[in-house]
């Protein structure tokens, strides 16, 4: 755009739609209105929304386009539940996860579609987990409202030990990429016969630690010696996290006590 108000055009035009490249300025109109569109750098970035409505496969080019997106969006009603219907693209995401594809963990992570899929199979694995451990849909779904705390402290330890790590993953990343490690738990449908119990139990532990490892390098685009280390300074993560639980509470006992000893509750010891 030169001063004058003219722009470079090959003919003599008003305006230009694009110019010579970069950022587009002009605006887009998507419908119908309640389309879930994430914050857009460039035209590049309409291809992954677009195809995700349609409910055709996001290629990876069209992933990268997106992954700078706000996390923020992830977690939007809307998001959510386009991100389920796209129910082709996550069912082969999650098969290739099953099979430890490492492609698969990082455009699950670089999706913010690929949320509340990550959240469903977390919560069927769970349920099978339990169903398989616990005899009775009722107690296995008590054990699976008490689980689901703890699993997002797994994943807030993962997202630490990334971080620690030097990583740049979300913790939305991290929990995407995690959810669909969980879906190695459906081999657990197999200890239902008693003879193949043990050893299923045995293969799934080891499948779930090498998929959650894999996900959180890949969430956090850890590589060499870091992606290495991840499960080393996940129980670092874990081991000071519990240090500092441990010390706030005894701290706030020791609050407590004090404060009833001042309003005459409770009497001071010897």
């Amino acid at each position: 755009l030169y001063p004058d108000g003219t722009v470079a055009a090959m003919e003599e035009l008003i305006g230009n739609h694009g110019g010579l490249g970069g950022p587009q300025t002009d605006a887009f109109l998507l419908h119908p209105g309640d389309m879930a569109v994430p914050e857009t750098c460039n035209s590049a970035d309409l291809f992954a929304i677009l195809d995700a409505r349609r409910g055709l496969p996001v290629t990876d080019r069209e992933v990268r386009a997106t992954e700078d997106s706000p996390e923020t969006s992830a977690w939007a009603l809307g998001t959510l539940w386009q991100g389920l219907r796209q129910v082709r693209v996550w069912l082969a995401r999650a098969l290739r996860a099953l099979v430890l594809n490492r492609s698969a963990y990082r455009e699950v992570a670089r999706d913010p579609y690929m949320t509340g899929p990550a959240l469903l199979i977390f919560l069927v694995a769970a349920l099978l987990l339990d169903l398989a451990i616990v005899q009775g849909a009722g107690p296995a779904l008590i054990v699976l409202a008490l689980q689901i705390p703890f699993w997002f402290l797994a994943v807030l330890a993962v997202f630490g030990a990334g971080r620690l790590l030097g990583g740049t993953g979300s913790f939305s990343a991290t929990l995407r990429a995690m959810g669909f490690a969980q879906v190695v738990y459906v081999l657990e449908l197999l200890a239902f016969v008693p003879a193949l119990s043990t050893l299923t139990r045995l293969i799934t532990s080891i499948l779930v630690f090498v998929s959650v490892w894999m996900a959180g390098v890949e969430a956090h685009e850890l590589h060499g010696w870091r992606g290495l280390l991840l499960p080393v300074a996940r129980f670092l993560v874990v081991v000071v996290g519990l240090a500092v639980v441990r010390y706030l509470i005894a701290g706030a006992g020791f609050t407590i006590e004090a404060l009833l000893q001042q309003i005459g509750v409770l009497t001071p010891g010897p």
